[in-house]
C-alpha cells in the first residue's frame, strides 16, 4: 500500500531512491551489519520509576519473542524505592539473556534519564523504550534490515494502542502552522491512528523521533549532544528532532509492527503525585518558553493546553482551582456577546465586512476577527474562539471541513478524539455562516450541502433578495434566517467633483474593473474578466471607440482597500461582468464615488440602483451586450454626470452605518434562540 494511503491528512509523501545492494553501504568490511544478528550489537534500555510491573511486563515479552537475544538489557531505575529495586533485581536473575540495572540517586526525568543510560551502554545501538510498552514479535529482524535500507542512525518504531491493531504513533513529524501570535510548533504520528494492515507499511522517512519507541546509534547521539535536560514531557523530543533535522539527520521508521503502548492509569498516591507533577501545567509551561526561547517557535497555546486538560481527565489527576481548565461552556455574556468573524485575507472582502461589523456593532458586541491565512486549520479556528458565545465563517465552504478527515487528523493531533473536540468547541455555541455567491447550486453540489446547512449550520444569512428566493425554495433546505446585504463606507468612499464630467470632450474614455481575476479559477471565468470585459474592450477598439483599461487586479497589483477611492477617481466608467455575484462590492463603491456603472444582473445590482442606472443592466452577459453598453457612453457624454447624481442618492440607504443592522439582528436572534433551545 503506497503511503499516501496511510499519513495524516495534509502531509505528502517524496521519493527515496534506493535498491537492497545498499545494505553493504551501511556498514564497516569485516564489521556487523548495524544491531547485528539477535541483537548482538544492540541494548534495549528502559527508564522505570516505581512501576514494577511495567518493567516486568517489557522483560517477558522481550523473553518471550526474543528468547536468544544476543545483547543487553540496561534498566535505568531513575530514583526508584528500595521495594520496586528489589523486585527488579529478583525479575532480572528470570532472563534468558544478560540484563542489568543501574540505579540512579534521584529522579532525573525522561531526559536526564536517557542521557544518564548512553555511559552505560557497551554496544554500538541503542533501542531506547518506555516501560510502558511491551512487544508481541520479535521486531530485530526487521529494524537490521530497516537501519540498512534507509541508512540512517535514528529509526522510530511503531506504536499499536492495546487494542493490537490500531497506531498509536507511526512515523513521526513535526507539524509547524502559522497563527496569528507566531510559527507554532507541534509533533505526533505521521501515520492515520486508525487500523493499519501488519503488510501494509513500508520503512520511510520523517522529521519527528519518537525517544520513547526508536532505535539509535550512540555515537552519533553523542556527537549531536543528547536531549535537552530543561524540557520535559515529550519537548525533549521536539528539541532533539529540530536539532537532527537542522543538522541533516535522517530519521527512519521501521516497517515492523510489533510494539504495544499500554499506559494504565496511576493506582497509587505515588504514582498520582509523580503523574501530577509530570503533567502539572507550570512544569509543561515553562518547558513551552524554554523552547520558544531556544527555537524561536511558539510552542504554548490553546492547543497545547486543552492536550494538558485531557491528559489530566484521562489520568483521572485534579489541578488546584488556578489551573487552566477546558471549558464546555463559553463566559458569561452579561456585558457584550463575544463573536468570532473568521474571514480569509486581511483587507480582502470579508475582512473589510469584519472591520464595518466592528465599528458599527461594537458597542453591543465584542468582535474577535480570526483569519483563516493566519489559522489555516479550522480546528484552530474553533480553539481560538474557545472563549466567544458565537462563531461566523464567511465563507460557508471552508466551515464545511471541519468534517472532512483532514481536520479531524489535525485535531486529533492535539490529543483530543473530534467527539469529544465537538463538544468542548462547536456544539457548545451557534455556529453561523453566509451566502455571498451563487455557486454550488448545481443539483448534486446543492444536495451535498443541506445535511450542513441543516446539521452544522446554526443558522445562515444570504447577501441578496435574489438568493433569498433560491435558498428559500431549496426543498429540504432550512431557510436563510435573513437577507444581510453588505453596505459601503460613504465616509471613504466620497464622490469627485461634479465639474469633473463637465469638460470630457471626445478624449478616451477610462474603463476600470476591480477584484481577484483568478476567483474561483476551476470555473468558466465566472467574474468575466477575460472572457466578456476584455473581449468587449477588444471589440469597441476595433469599431473606433478611444477606450482606455485601469485595472485593479489582485493579479496584478494590489490596492489596499482604503486607497480605493483614489482608484474610481481615475476612472469614467466601472464594468461589473460577472455570473455569479451576491455582493459586487466595486459596484457600490464605484456608486458611491459618484462613477457610472455598467453591469450584469447579478446579486444586489438591481436592488442598489436608480431607474437611469438600471438601464445599463446588460440584458445579455456577452462581449457584444457589455460593448454595446459602453459604446452609449461615448455617445453621449451627458449620461456620466447625469448617472453620478442618481448613484449618489442612490447609494446612501447602503451606508454601513444602516446595513450593519441586519447583522445585529441576525446575532442577537440566533443568540437568544441558541439559548432558548438549551434551556
Amino acid at each position: 500500500m503506497a503511503i499516501e494511503n496511510l499519513l495524516v491528512p495534509g502531509l505528502r509523501s517524496y521519493s527515496y531512491v534506493s535498491d537492497d545492494r545498499h545494505r553493504v553501504l551501511h556498514q564497516q568490511p569485516g564489521s556487523l551489519a548495524n544491531i547485528g544478528p539477535n541483537g548482538v550489537n544492540l541494548t534495549i534500555s528502559c527508564l522505570s520509576l516505581n512501576r514494577a510491573a511495567l518493567t516486568e511486563k517489557l522483560l517477558r515479552s522481550v523473553a518471550q519473542h526474543i528468547p536468544k537475544f544476543a545483547g543487553e538489557f540496561l534498566i535505568i531505575d531513575n530514583g526508584s524505592g528500595q521495594e520496586t529495586v528489589d523486585q527488579l533485581h529478583a525479575i532480572r536473575e528470570e532472563m534468558p539473556f544478560r540484563t542489568r540495572i543501574v540505579r540512579l540517586d534521584k529522579n532525573y526525568g525522561v531526559a536526564g534519564g536517557r542521557n544518564r543510560t548512553m555511559p552505560e551502554v557497551c554496544t554500538e545501538w541503542v533501542l531506547c523504550l518506555d516501560n510502558d510498552i511491551f512487544l508481541t514479535m520479535d521486531i530485530l529482524p526487521r529494524i537490521q534490515e530497516d537501519i540498512a535500507t534507509l541508512g540512517c542512525h535514528f529509526l522510530n518504531v511503531p506504536l499499536l494502542n492495546p487494542d493490537g491493531q490500531t497506531v498509536f504513533a507511526a512515523g513521526g513529524h513535526l507539524y509547524v502552522c502559522t497563527e496569528p501570535a507566531g510559527l507554532h510548533l507541534g509533533a505526533g504520528s505521521a501515520c492515520r491512528q486508525a487500523v493499519l494492515d501488519a503488510n501494509a507499511l513500508e520503512p520511510f522517512l520523517s522529521t519527528f523521533l519518537l525517544g520513547g519507541a526508536c532505535v539509535l546509534k550512540k555515537s552519533t547521539f553523542g556527537r549531536l549532544g543528547g536531549y535537552d535536560e530543561n524540557m520535559f514531557v515529550g519537548f525533549e523530543d521536539i528539541d532533539f528532532s529540530i536539532r537532527l533535522f537542522q543538522e541533516g539527520y535522517k530519521v527512519g521508521t521501521t516497517s515492523v509492527l510489533g510494539l504495544i503502548h499500554d499506559h494504565p492509569p496511576p493506582v497509587s498516591d505515588s504514582d498520582r503525585d509523580y503523574e501530577r507533577e509530570r503533567f502539572s501545567r507550570n512544569v509543561i509551561y515553562q518547558s513551552a518558553r524554554y523552547m520558544e526561547r531556544k527555537h524561536g517557535f511558539d510552542i504554548w497555546g490553546d492547543g497545547l493546553e486543552h492536550w494538558l486538560a485531557l491528559r489530566h481527565e484521562t489520568l483521572g489527576l485534579s489541578e488546584p482551582s488556578q489551573e487552566s481548565v477546558v471549558a464546555t461552556e463559553p463566559p458569561s455574556s452579561a456585558v457584550r456577546p463575544k463573536i468570532a468573524l473568521v474571514i480569509d485575507v486581511e483587507g480582502w472582502a470579508f475582512s473589510n465586512i469584519a472591520r464595518q461589523l466592528q465599528r458599527h456593532l461594537g458597542d453591543r458586541f465584542d468582535f474577535k476577527v480570526i483569519s483563516s491565512q493566519d489559522l489555516p486549520e479550522v480546528g484552530h479556528i474553533f480553539m481560538a474562539a474557545a472563549e466567544c458565545h458565537l462563531v461566523h465563517f464567511f465563507w460557508r465552504e471552508y466551515l464545511r471541513l471541519v468534517d472532512h478527515e483532514w481536520t479531524h487528523g489535525c485535531i486529533q493531533r492535539t490529543g483530543i478524539s473530534f467527539a469529544d473536540f465537538e463538544r468542548r468547541f462547536i456544539k457548545n455555541k451557534p455556529v453561523t455562516t453566509s451566502v455571498y455567491d451563487h455557486l454550488h447550486l448545481d443539483s448534486g453540489e446543492i444536495v451535498e450541502r443541506i445535511p450542513f446547512f441543516r446539521d452544522r449550520a446554526t443558522g445562515y444569512t444570504v447577501a441578496s433578495e435574489r438568493l433569498a428566493g433560491i435558498y428559500g425554495t431549496i426543498p429540504g433546505m432550512p431557510a436563510p434566517a435573513c437577507v444581510a446585504q453588505d453596505g459601503v463606507d460613504l465616509e471613504l468612499f466620497e464622490p469627485r467633483s461634479p465639474a469633473y464630467y463637465q469638460n470630457m470632450g471626445d478624449r478616451p474614455i477610462v474603463v476600470g474593473w476591480a477584484g481577484n481575476s483568478k476567483w474561483a479559477s476551476e470555473l468558466p471565468d465566472v467574474k468575466g474578466f477575460h472572457s466578456i470585459l476584455l473581449p468587449a474592450i477588444e471589440l469597441l477598439r476595433e469599431q473606433g471607440v478611444p477606450i482606455e483599461t485601469r485595472f485593479a487586479d489582485r493579479q496584478t497589483g494590489f490596492i489596499a482597500h482604503a486607497d480605493m477611492p483614489g482608484y474610481y477617481h481615475s476612472i469614467d466608467l466601472y464594468v461589473c461582468p460577472s455570473a455569479i455575484e451576491g455582493t459586487p462590492n466595486p459596484v457600490l463603491e464605484a456608486m458611491a464615488c459618484g462613477v457610472a456603472v455598467v453591469s450584469t444582473d447579478v446579486g444586489i445590482v438591481p436592488e442598489v440602483m436608480g431607474p437611469e442606472q438600471k438601464a445599463f443592466i446588460v440584458s445579455e452577459r456577452t462581449p457584444e451586450a457589455i460593448a454595446a453598453a459602453i459604446r452609449k457612453f461615448h455617445e453621449d457624454r451627458s449620461l456620466f454626470a447625469k448617472l453620478a447624481a442618481e448613484n449618489l442618492e442612490s447609494i446612501k440607504p447602503w451606508s454601513w452605518k444602516i446595513r450593519a443592522e441586519a447583522f445585529a439582528r441576525f446575532f442577537q436572534n440566533t443568540l437568544d434562540g441558541f439559548q432558548r433551545h438549551r434551556v
